[in-house]
């Protein structure tokens, strides 16, 4: 991996004060920050910023809560790679507590070849500095009146040590596995190609270990989801609406083999035709760490080999089961699937302290959904913001769950059916999408004889969004985007229904 040379100066001290150090180019902004903090000895309880003042770049922390400060310059965001960014030569600012105001200048000296993936401090330069003194004039002013400096003497192998905790995870797409990862998905993708699937077919493989593959014929060419367990298989797939991986309930690893070439650096493959992306309830699809790729090549072999092996295509209601041992195809067969429901597993034995008390019925369609938002996009977890949402014809409840457990998403979903029912009517029936929703509350609605059925509630949750956080105006301003039209027609999607729903999914990734 290449990285950068860089030397952080301290402004406006009267005497020399910086840190030459040596940082992975794929070291976020976000964890130069963190760098920064280890090498002056900070305690990084303070907001941040740098500004790339060549390219009109201004990067806030994380926790940076701001309209568009600078208005002549492009804000991304903390969790930018360097390399996006930075270029030999060039100098930015970094700006640390705006009380204090600590102001560093930093240059990029050189591109490195064959760096540490975690930085070293090379060389250095004066004392650690010290949080809360009031900046760099009573700074100075403090360590001149007989500081005590063995509490602030800058220590570099201890620096070093701590500084290997900010090391750079290396992700499929940029491992040495690619190329058996692509060859893989060759020989999937061509056994795919000599198969009718019409919607998805759904394999049980079996080899050292069984796995659960789903493979889902999209109109960009396949997607394959693979399930370690038969509980996840259920929960991502079957409990959903068969469409796409949930990002509440999906625990699976995602392969999408496109028809076309997509201009990404987070493909397998120089053509972007593969990308391979980790999905666990709660976040957003992550690449795939080179640590997990060993174990997963395996199970793609396999299900190449049993590809290969069997070319059967089987019905929505059916399962294929493949049987691989030691790299050989060994047998088939094709079973019906039942699904059995373990309400047990839904059961939270939530009792809330308030009970319906309005028994009018109000007869009209209510929905009832939990649904996932990038709000926290910024954040280097890539967690989502959870929310449970109930709506009617006239008026929603939408109410923030704080992680997508079932014991907290059934207990907001219960507390928001009791608050919309005495405040607007007992609904008839709730109309859901997705099943695992049902489950988590149907002992709820069995004890308070509410009905429900199974409906697409896309539309609907979707308004009750976009009014709830006010995004109108932002959904205004993209369809006046140039950049929009290109999207749709990179995608084919012309017709009314496939354009409403690409706005929907845009105004949800919002």
């Amino acid at each position: 991996m290449n990285g950068f040379q860089l030397k952080i100066n301290v402004k406006d001290s009267s005497k020399p004060m910086w840190r030459r150090v040596i940082v992975p180019e794929k070291l976020t902004f976000n964890s130069l920050h963190l760098v920064i903090q280890k090498i002056f000895a900070f305690e990084n309880c303070h907001l941040y910023d740098f500004k790339i003042r060549k390219k009109r770049i201004w990067i806030p922390g994380n926790d940076f809560e701001y309209e568009q400060i600078f208005s002549n310059y492009e804000t991304i965001s903390c969790f930018e790679y360097l390399n996006e960014y930075l270029e030999d030569g060039m100098t930015f600012d970094y700006c640390y507590d705006y009380g204090d105001c600590w102001h560093f200048k930093i240059k990029v000296e050189k591109v490195v070849e064959d760096v540490k993936r975690y930085p070293v401090v090379l060389k250095y330069r004066g004392y650690n500095l010290i949080e809360d003194c009031g900046g760099i004039s009573l700074y100075e002013e403090l360590i001149a009146d007989d500081f005590a400096f063995n509490q602030i003497t800058f220590d570099l192998e201890k620096t070093n040590h701590q500084l290997m905790e900010i090391e750079v995870e290396e992700r499929l797409n940029e491992s040495l596995y690619r190329d058996d990862f692509k060859l893989a998905l060759d020989t999937i993708r061509n056994c795919l190609d000599q198969r009718d699937i019409n919607n998805f077919q759904v394999i049980k493989l079996i080899s050292e270990t069984v796995s659960y593959w789903v493979i889902l014929k999209v109109q960009e060419g396949y997607m394959l989801q693979m399930y370690e367990d038969y509980d996840d298989l259920l929960e991502g797939f079957y409990y959903t609406d068969y469409s796409f991986s949930d990002n509440i309930f999906t625990h699976c690893w995602t392969f999408l083999l496109l028809n076309f070439k997509f201009e990404t650096k987070l493909s397998i493959d120089n053509n972007g035709r593969y990308i391979a992306l980790k999905n666990e309830p709660g976040y957003i699809p992550d690449l795939i760490k080179t640590s997990e790729g060993a174990g997963l090549l395996k199970y793609l072999n396999d299900l190449a080999i049993g590809l290969s092996g069997n070319n059967e295509v089987t019905d929505e209601d059916e399962m294929l089961e493949i049987e691989v041992y030691n790299g050989i195809y060994q047998a088939s067969n094709i079973f019906v699937h039942e699904i059995k429901v373990d309400f047990n597993h839904f059961d939270c034995h939530y009792s809330p302290s308030k009970s319906i008390t309005n028994q009018n019925i109000l007869n009209q369609k209510v929905c009832l959904d939990v649904v996932a938002l990038p709000f926290n996009a910024f954040n280097h977890d890539n967690k989502l913001d959870i929310y449970g949402v109930i709506v009617s014809e006239d008026d929603y409840i939408v109410r923030k769950i704080e992680s997508p457990t079932v014991e907290k998403i059934n207990k907001i979903l219960v507390d928001i059916i009791i608050d919309f029912s005495n405040q607007y009517g007992k609904p008839q029936y709730l109309a859901m999408s997705n099943l695992n929703i049902l489950f988590i509350v149907y002992d709820f609605l069995r004890k308070n004889n509410i009905g429900y059925h199974r409906d697409q509630v896309f539309q609907e949750v979707d308004e009750a969004i976009i009014d709830a956080f006010g995004l109108e105006d932002e959904i205004l301003r993209l369809l006046d985007d140039p950049s929009l039209k290109a999207v749709l027609d990179e995608f084919d999607v012309f017709d009314e229904q496939e354009l409403e729903e690409k706005l929907n999914q845009i105004a949800n990734d919002m």
